[in-house]
């Protein structure tokens, strides 16, 4: 084995030897590109004096044309500045003259300025006599016309004044008319209130009646329950709570109509509901017949029958309307004839006015006048003495600005052209200067380039180069130089290393054969890569199967602990939602018995609230859903029965918040009585707040405050309203003393 080894590395190795054998002739051709190379980079220093001084030659060469260019160009300028110089001194007599002209017209300037503002005021003055004139025309028409106007309107006024002695008479008639009219209508409308008050009345009785007959019914039904539950707890030998007796032949039992005590309660607030309305509207038949009495009386003062007003305010209708008419159409006269009394005073203020204006007129007219024909003869004079083409102030001045502009803008290109022409000799002269400087230059540069060149030449045939281009393509870079070197050497120790190393292989192989296992290894390493794979996959498939048992053993013990929990926990979460009020009503259990309670007292607070705002407000529990997570179902809204909406009770005002949080009070104080037995409320303190109150609502207040005194309870206000030091039978006084502390003194009716 160890033998055909060493055979195949042999052999291995000639092959390699060959192969670096045919690239010698690859390897002498990079060894003299190499040394090209080195000889080449002697030669760089040489090869970079030529290159500059060619490019000092080309910058020397742009250099001279440059300067020819700019010669030629001066040369051009210098003939055409020339040409232009003898154009503009032929202009030397039309600037003199030019000159004189403007002197000239400067000479008429002041006289002529003097006469345009003459000429102005003469204008000026001819416009103010034509409006003058004008203004005496127009004030005398109007004269006339206003005149005539007041002669008119005092004829009318005369005859007008005599239709105005009724009027004061009419207008106490129809005061009298509208009188008795309104005492008739509130009377019909007061008597159609009582028929509709009436029989709501009728039909709010009936329904209080049938609600108090099922409240009874109902009460007996629940008592009789009582007593029956009451002796399902007797036992003969023991003594009955109600008689005493130890015999109990004939228990009472329970009915099978059965009634709750919610059902009971519910009922009761029905029936108390209902006697409430009752009594309201009660009450307003009964206000609504003592009006109407009242107003009968007021009738028979104008002695009329009670069952004819009808037809009597027809007629006070009638008449009111006729006379109401002809009073309307006497004002409207009284306007027209005070609008031209104002009229006619107008009228002779601005009659005067304008007879003063004329006047004013006629003086300025005969001064303007006089004042112009004396002005007028003087313009005249001095006119006479300007040129006719001169005597306008804006054609002088025109005339002025023109020439001065001409005659400047002439000596303005005279001084130009002698300064461009100076100039235009210096640029041709400078540029001679600079074309002889430059060949000389160019000259030197080009000795200079061919001496260099010479050398170079000289130099590439010492290093064997036959010409320059054969000197560029042998140049290489350091880096290009050091890695053909190293590929070289590197070329020649592979070629050493592996001679050497065959003839050692070659002298341990003498007399030896190799032989031929490369079969059978070939099948023992297939063999052995499949035994591998395969005992890896199957180890690989005993792990997985284990893990996977365990994993379904833990993920089934896990689903039924988890399923187990999940139906507690929902359970549990169910029952928590709801007695936390996560629910739909975001109502809680605690909150639940709450509402109970709130709507009893809302209910018994309604039946003192409702009177003390006449029939207005009834307090009702909202049942609005709350934001940011608050729980509902203890707002209260009020019911306004004027507008016919419920809204917050937020938005009472001061006095009508303090009347419902009294009735709440009360009503808290009456549900507490109701539910417990043994406890009575019989003392109430009241702090503040009837100083918001109206005098009505303070009076309502005091006479519930009354009511409820008189039901056994003793009821103390504290307060500052002096209302109610009068309604109350003993008051404590408390007086606050400058020494720092208070005084008190009960004080007795």
């Amino acid at each position: 084995m160890e033998i055909n080894k060493q055979f195949v590395s042999l052999d291995e190795k000639k092959k390699e030897v060959e192969i670096l054998q045919n690239k010698r002739i690859e390897f002498l051709r990079k060894e003299q590109q190499v040394a090209a190379a080195k000889r080449a980079d002697q030669l760089e220093p040489y090869e970079q004096q030529v290159r500059d001084r060619r490019k000092e030659c080309l910058e020397k060469e742009n250099t001279f044309n440059q300067a020819i260019h700019e010669l030629e160009a001066a040369e051009k300028v210098v003939e055409k500045t020339k040409k232009a110089y003898i154009e503009e001194e032929r202009k030397e007599e039309e600037r003199k003259k030019l000159t004189i002209d403007v002197e000239r017209f400067k000479e008429f300037l002041p006289s002529v300025r003097e006469m345009d503002e003459t000429k102005q005021k003469l204008e000026t003055l001819q416009q103010s006599i034509t409006k003058l004139t004008n203004d005496i025309s127009n004030a005398n028409s109007t004269l006339k016309r206003k005149e005539s106007e007041i002669d008119s309107l005092k004829k009318g006024l005369s005859k007008k004044e005599s239709r105005m002695n009724d009027r004061a008479k009419k207008q106490d008639q129809v005061h009298n008319l509208r009188e008795k009219y309104r005492v008739f209508h509130e009377y019909t409308k007061l008597r159609k209130n009582q028929w509709y008050i009436q029989k709501e009345l009728e039909q709010k009785e009936s329904i209080y009646k049938r609600a108090e007959k099922r409240y009874k019914q109902y009460e007996t039904i629940w008592f009789q329950n009582q007593a029956a539950v009451l002796a399902s707890h007797l036992h003969d030998g023991d003594h009955c709570p109600v008689c005493g007796s130890i015999s109990h032949p004939k228990k009472a039992l329970i009915d099978k109509d059965q009634v709750t005590k919610e059902e009971l309660d519910k009922v009761k607030v029905d029936q108390s509901e209902k006697h409430q309305a009752y009594q309201a509207i009660l009450a307003d038949f009964r206000l609504c017949t003592s009006k109407l009495k009242e107003q009968s009386q007021q009738v028979a003062t104008y002695e009329v029958a009670l069952e004819h007003v009808d037809t009597e305010m027809e007629n006070t209708i009638q008449e009111g309307q006729k006379l109401s008419e002809e009073v309307v159409a006497l004002d409207k006269l009284a306007e027209e004839i005070e609008k031209e009394k104002q009229s006619i005073e107008r009228l002779e203020r601005e009659v005067k006015q304008a007879r003063e204006e004329k006047e004013q007129f006629e003086a300025s007219l005969s001064k303007q006048q006089t004042e112009f024909t004396t002005i007028h003869a003087t313009f005249n004079e001095r006119v006479r003495n300007i040129p006719e083409n001169i005597q306008d102030l804006q054609q002088l001045q025109l005339k002025i600005t023109e020439t001065e502009t001409l005659k400047n803008k002439l000596d303005k290109q005279w001084k130009e052209i002698q300064a461009q022409l100076q100039q235009a000799d210096k640029t041709y002269t400078t540029a001679q200067v600079n074309v002889a400087h430059a060949k000389i230059e160019l000259e030197k540069i080009k000795t200079i380039v061919q001496q260099v060149e010479a050398l170079f030449k000289e130099r590439l045939k010492e290093a064997q180069f036959l010409d320059e281009q054969m000197y560029k393509q042998a140049k290489l870079s350091v880096h290009e130089r050091e890695r053909l070197q190293k590929e070289i050497e590197l070329y020649k120790q592979q070629i050493a290393t592996l001679q050497k190393q065959i003839e050692e292989l070659s002298v341990q192989l003498q007399g030896k054969e190799q032989v031929d296992i490369s079969v059978i290894e070939e099948q023992l390493k297939k063999l052995k890569q499949l035994y591998e794979t395969a005992f890896e996959r199957l180890n690989r498939a005993k792990n997985n199967a284990e893990k996977a048992m365990d994993i379904k053993k833990n993920i089934l013990t896990v689903q039924s602990e988890v399923a187990a929990l999940e139906k507690e926990v929902a359970t549990v979460t169910d029952l928590f939602d709801v007695l936390r009020g996560q629910n739909m009503k975001r109502i809680s259990f605690e909150r639940f018995l709450q509402i109970d309670y709130l709507d009893q007292i809302i209910a018994a607070a309604n039946e003192r609230f409702k009177s003390l705002t006449n029939g207005q407000f009834y307090l009702i529990r909202s049942d609005r859903q709350e934001t940011h997570g608050r729980q509902s179902g203890l707002a209260i809204d009020v019911y306004d029965a004027y507008t016919g909406q419920n809204r917050d009770v937020k938005t009472l005002s001061g006095g009508e918040k303090f009347i419902a949080s009294l009735c709440l009070a009360l009503g808290m104080s009456d549900v507490i009585q109701s539910f417990q037995g043994n406890i009575s409320v019989e003392t109430m303190f009241i702090d503040e707040g009837f100083g918001s109150l109206d005098e009505e609502s303070l009076q309502k207040s005091i006479d519930a405050l009354i009511s409820l005194q008189q039901t056994g309870r003793m009821i103390g206000v504290i307060s500052h309203v002096d209302e109610l030091k009068t309604v109350f039978p003993a008051m404590l006084e408390v007086k606050k003393l400058k020494e720092g502390y208070s005084k008190t003194k009960f004080i007795l009716k």
